[in-house]
């Protein structure tokens, strides 16, 4: 604290960052941020009959009877007050933090299942909601803007998970949140690190930043009899983030345990006898003296990362083998992690193998574009596009990436923002042409043309760009929708709109393209372009419209 002015007294009954809430008996911190600064609107909350203030910067035109708190970082003060006015829940139960680029949200799934399957009463804090069970058992959602929630928020969320009795919360924490102190007030028991590789670079400006604010969850919040797991073997590559932090971490751990996850069997979980299917995968799951075989849904040699760092949890708190194998074997979906949509009652091999994902980096789409390539003799089509008013140059690599693992690409919109999304496309096609794929128009015959070699086209409308992406597949081939996953809105200008990837990607599956058309006449093709797209039928040349299907019917008198 660098200064106080002591006002009146007073009950504090709520904390808040909005002067709009401000009012009798609340405290009003002032935070300065990207866009707006808090300090601008003390005079407001004042005004409405607030009369405690945290702030970073003097200020001299307060009136005397109010309690003005000047700190060096008013982020930190507010986790630590957050803290304080619901009292510390965190420390009534286990605490497991999970950061990394990607990978947090399954992994989360993972550990809250395997704890679940276990008897305990789990609280999730992550990308997907935020939930917890009541003292009934029944699973209490709410809505998460943020992966990490503000500190207020945070706390607040915790109480009501303590005072429901949950014994075990799991918490996705974004390099966002540490680099702003939202997680002030909270100690881990078990920290992970999945993996690092380019995002956010908008806001951090390059990756020893990024670095630096995912090793603040091990520096700053682990208990110092606590454990930290990290993730390997994600890459060969010398840009390694979890062999680095693992080395960095054993050169000045004390009394913390340290557990690596990876495929070497150097490493204190790993695996033997990996077998691996569009299906899932089986192995030999080894840590020490558990071995243990396992059998996943989940599809992917990075899913089979994600599994070992949740065993990796199960062993820092002391799970047997039976106990870990348990919960991991029968995990349920996780919503938009690879996740396959089908048409109920038809045989797989009777259509395309569609699958919708969250991957949104470059690290990410690869990862799920080397999985898929390895799993089909077919083509592999990726629908795609990149995030408005983010790193921009995370897009012409993703379309170089999508060049090299894809036979068709299909760039499209994904959450424009304030930005046009013909200006990201382009970004994209770039890094495709760049990558060696060549565009080709819709007029063409696109689809056939990827029989010899790659090629890109691009439809700004999602739904659009989905519809047309399946409907021209055949069955052996797999298309992979990506970017948004579980999401269920587009965010255009300022409006989030309703839209979800796994509902157009059903749609799209359940309409008629051309190989159902012969299933159903029994005919054979006589000419015509393979993409044909199909959508009505008609027996008059006066009603056809683009797309139609045109019955010619030999009637008495035409």
């Amino acid at each position: 604290m660098k200064k106080l002015q002591v006002g009146r007294e007073n009950r504090v009954h709520s904390i808040t960052v909005d002067s709009r809430k401000a009012g009798p008996g609340s405290v009003f911190v002032a935070l300065e941020g990207s866009s707006v600064d808090g300090h601008l609107y003390v005079v407001d909350a004042v005004r409405q009959g607030c009369s405690s203030v945290v702030v970073e910067k003097s200020l001299d035109s307060l009136p005397g009877d109010v309690n003005v708190i000047q700190v060096n970082d008013s982020h930190a003060a507010l986790g630590y007050l957050a803290t304080s006015f619901y009292g510390s829940p965190a420390q009534k139960m286990t605490m497991i933090g999970i950061t990394g680029t990607n990978g947090k949200t399954t992994v989360s799934w993972m550990i809250e299942q395997m704890l679940q399957s276990n008897g305990y009463r789990v609280g999730v804090i992550g990308t997907i909601d935020y939930r917890y069970p009541d003292a009934n058992g029944d699973l209490i959602r709410e809505p998460a803007p943020l992966t990490t929630p503000d500190p207020i928020r945070l706390q607040r969320l915790l109480r009501a998970m303590a005072d429901h009795g949950v014994t075990h919360v799991v918490m996705e924490t974004s390099s966002h949140a540490l680099v702003q102190e939202r997680l002030q007030g909270i100690i881990f028991d078990i920290v992970v690190f999945t993996n690092l590789s380019r995002d956010h670079l908008d806001y951090h400006g390059d990756m020893e930043e990024y670095f630096a604010a995912k090793k603040n969850l091990f520096s700053k919040y682990l208990k110092h009899n606590g454990c930290a797991v990290v993730v390997t073997d994600v890459s060969d590559r010398s840009d390694n983030y979890g062999k680095r932090l693992h080395r960095e971490l054993s050169e000045g751990i004390t009394g913390r345990s340290l557990i690596s996850c990876g495929f070497t069997h150097s490493n204190d979980v790993s695996v033997r006898n990996l077998q691996e299917t569009i299906n899932g995968f089986s192995c030999q799951l080894v840590a020490g003296e558990l071995n243990a075989s396992i059998r996943s849904c989940v599809t992917g040699r990075y899913n089979v990362l994600n599994t070992l760092a949740a065993a990796g949890v199960g062993v820092g708190l002391g799970f047997s083998p039976q106990q870990i194998v348990s919960g991991l074997e029968n995990l349920s979906q996780v919503p938009g992690r690879l996740e396959r949509v089908k048409i109920p009652g038809l045989p797989e091999s009777g259509q395309p193998a569609v699958f919708v994902d969250y991957a949104h980096t470059p690290d990410a789409l690869e990862n799920v574009l080397q999985t898929l390539k390895k799993l089909t003799s077919h083509r592999l089509v990726c629908v795609f596009g990149c995030g408005g008013d983010r790193d921009k140059g995370k897009r012409s690599l993703m379309g170089k990436i999508a060049a090299t693992h894809a036979d068709i690409a299909i760039v499209t919109s994904d959450n424009p923002r304030s930005e046009q999304p013909e200006s990201i496309i382009a970004s994209i096609a770039e890094g495709l042409k760049s990558g060696g794929s060549r565009r080709v128009d819709l007029e063409e015959d696109f689809f056939g043309f990827a029989h010899t070699e790659k090629s890109y086209t691009c439809i700004t409308n999602r739904e659009k760009a989905i519809a047309y992406g399946i409907a021209q597949a055949a069955p052996g081939d797999i298309v992979l929708v990506a970017g948004k996953g579980h999401e269920t809105y587009q965010q255009i200008a300022d409006k989030k709109v309703f839209f979800d990837d796994r509902l157009c990607a059903l749609d799209a599956m359940i309409c008629w393209n051309r190989t159902h058309l012969l299933n159903a006449t029994g005919g054979q093709v006589q000419s015509g372009k393979q993409s044909a797209l199909l959508n009505n039928i008609s027996t008059d040349t006066r009603k056809l419209q683009q797309g139609d299907i045109f019955v010619a019917l030999a009637g008495e008198t035409y």
